[in-house]
């Protein structure tokens, strides 16, 4: 895929790719308003608009821009859905983490859940 312009734009194109391939929309509003099915939903749309973009070979500075994105979803979603959290902790939610399963990857999102948790 040829990759041009303003990386926010790119990464942009690839989050309303997946969302259009994956199912019901997200409502149109600050992610602070949004229901807790929605924020979950999101996060499956951010993760596919990752690997996506990853199987692509998208230049870093768009992979960074659908990361940054991707995390600040996956702490909303550890704040708004206890369940969630709690596999997270477990490890039992961590199939296969944005920016690659190792080690410190893992560890890092364990801590955003619990850090969630916390501001609860």
């Amino acid at each position: 895929m040829f990759h041009f312009g303003d990386p926010v734009q790119t990464a942009r194109i690839y989050l309303d790719s997946a969302i259009a391939a994956m199912g019901p929309g997200v409502e149109d509003a600050h992610i602070e308003e949004l229901s807790e099915q929605d924020v979950l939903n999101l996060l499956v749309y951010s993760r596919k608009a990752f690997f996506d973009a990853e199987k692509d070979r998208v230049p870093i500075e768009v992979a960074e821009v659908l990361i940054d994105w991707h995390d600040a979803v996956f702490y909303h979603a550890a704040m708004a859905s206890k369940s969630f959290r709690e596999k997270v902790e477990s490890g039992e939610a961590l199939f296969w983490p944005v920016g690659g399963r190792h080690k410190e990857n893992i560890d890092k999102y364990k801590r955003m859940a619990a850090r969630a948790g916390l501001a609860n």
